[in-house]
């Protein structure tokens, strides 16, 4: 079991999927974890884990129409992500973060979205 902690970058809050096994996010509501808004493609990205690596997951893009972005770079070809990684999907960013560490990610994730003030 493994959790995907998202926060909206327009309002800065967040919320917890559980989830097994490969876990696709997208539009589409049959999507395991659905990010109903712009930017966001029917099947946009898929987390397959990988159990020669504990806690990491093999993150692909599926040709979604604006990308999806691991730690501000898009992603080009599939790469390893684990729960120190940032995951940039539409308007939303994800960690993955195991049972019971699931706050301190929505911590990370809200403080990362939540606007910055302007320096005087």
């Amino acid at each position: 079991m493994i959790c995907v902690v998202i926060a909206s970058l327009e309002d800065g809050r967040g919320r917890v999927e559980r989830a097994e096994g490969v876990i696709v996010v997208g539009g589409d509501p049959r999507s395991t974890v659905v990010l109903a808004e712009r930017g966001v493609s029917g099947s946009h990205c898929r987390f397959s884990p990988m159990p020669e690596l504990p806690g990491a997951y093999l993150l692909e893009d599926l040709a979604s129409t604006y990308g999806t972005f691991v730690n501000s770079v898009r992603v080009g070809r599939p790469v390893v992500v684990s729960g120190r990684d940032v995951v940039s999907v539409g308007g939303s960013m994800l960690m993955l973060a195991p049972p019971g560490q699931e706050q301190a990610a929505i911590a990370r994730l809200s403080a990362l979205a939540s606007p910055q003030p302007e320096p005087a």
